[in-house]
């Protein structure tokens, strides 16, 4: 086998939430050991089964954040950002109730990191499930 096999990481969002490095983090290892990635890049889109574009977010469009030493990286979207994806809601099935609440499958996402050779791994993928906002304004 060659490469790394990515993560299954499903990820739900709570839409009206505020998706930081206190939220979620992203470490590398290999072997256990964490990679330092100083000087990489990051990137995580999201899409529907058709795959029409849910999110597109990297370090190019400040939506990512990478501490080089510490191998993390982590997502930088305000709470308005993760309030306006509840517009995918209506196209997601519903998939689970938590706390008495629908949570919504609205597609897949990945995450990959680019080194500074340009060498690109898929660190995580998985499942995007979407939580409706209930506390507005």
């Amino acid at each position: 086998m060659s490469g790394m096999r990515p993560s299954n990481y499903p990820l739900t969002i709570y839409c009206g939430t505020t998706l930081d490095a206190d939220a979620l983090s992203f470490v590398y290892k290999q072997g256990g050991v964490i990679v330092n990635l100083t000087d990489y890049t990051a990137s995580a889109q999201a899409r529907t089964a058709n795959g029409d574009l849910i999110f597109d977010w990297s370090t190019a469009n400040g939506h990512m954040a990478i501490d080089g030493p510490a191998g993390s990286t982590n997502f930088v979207v305000t709470a308005a950002e993760t309030s306006a994806l509840a517009t995918h809601i209506k196209s997601g099935k519903p998939s689970s109730l938590t706390s008495g609440l629908a949570t919504y499958e609205v597609g897949a996402w990945a995450l990959e990191l680019t080194s500074p050779t340009g060498r690109v791994i898929r660190l995580v993928e998985g499942v995007l499930t979407l939580s409706p906002e209930i506390v507005r304004g």
